[in-house]
């Protein structure tokens, strides 16, 4: 059955409201849709069906809980996010619920990794200060590596204790990325 596209908002129809049928050749890279102000884009729909807004690709992030992190955490990996889409990872951060111990001797490193090839995107050890993770405080993890992730991959995060260790509680990642066009 052929979908024609419905003008009339009062009647029912079948299909789209707006049907843009690019197909092959010269046009098919142009932007499905396209809102403009003082003709500057504010937002579109380019020809791969992404929304951008503003162009660009605007930065996106997710936030995942992940919970508590014993000390003795050597081993343990945990699935952080899978992407539909192709990104690229442009900072990820932590928090936690509770200021943790002290961390001059015992510390925790954190190793978020792409599924793709497990390369580690960012590595990060908590502070040798007292306390070694603050309460409410968004940490940048640093530099990122390997920040290019294929759609239906992921990040995991695998977590390495240092002498003893350092409990961490009610860990949150923030993960900022943008879409690759």
């Amino acid at each position: 059955m052929a979908q024609y596209p419905c003008f009339n908002y009062k009647e029912g129809g079948a299909g789209a409201i707006i049907l843009n049928e690019q197909g092959a050749g010269a046009g098919a890279a142009r932007n499905l849709l396209e809102f403009q102000k003082s003709s500057a884009q504010v937002i579109d729909v380019p020809s791969i069906g992404l929304i951008d807004p503003g162009g660009g690709f605007a930065k996106r992030s997710v936030t995942v809980f992940v919970g508590d992190i014993v000390a003795e955490s050597d081993l343990i990996e945990k699935y952080l996010c899978k992407f539909d889409k192709d990104v690229v990872i442009t900072k990820i951060s932590i928090n936690v619920d509770t200021d943790t111990a002290d961390g001059g001797t015992n510390k925790q490193t954190i190793s978020v990794k792409r599924s793709t090839d497990s390369a580690e995107v960012v590595g990060y050890t908590t502070s040798a200060s007292n306390p070694g993770v603050s309460q409410d405080a968004w940490q940048d993890l640093g530099a990122l590596g390997n920040t290019a992730i294929a759609a239906t991959k992921y990040l995991y995060v695998d977590f390495t204790k240092v002498v003893a260790g350092l409990v961490i509680s009610g860990l949150t990642f923030q993960i900022e990325y943008t879409l690759v066009a």
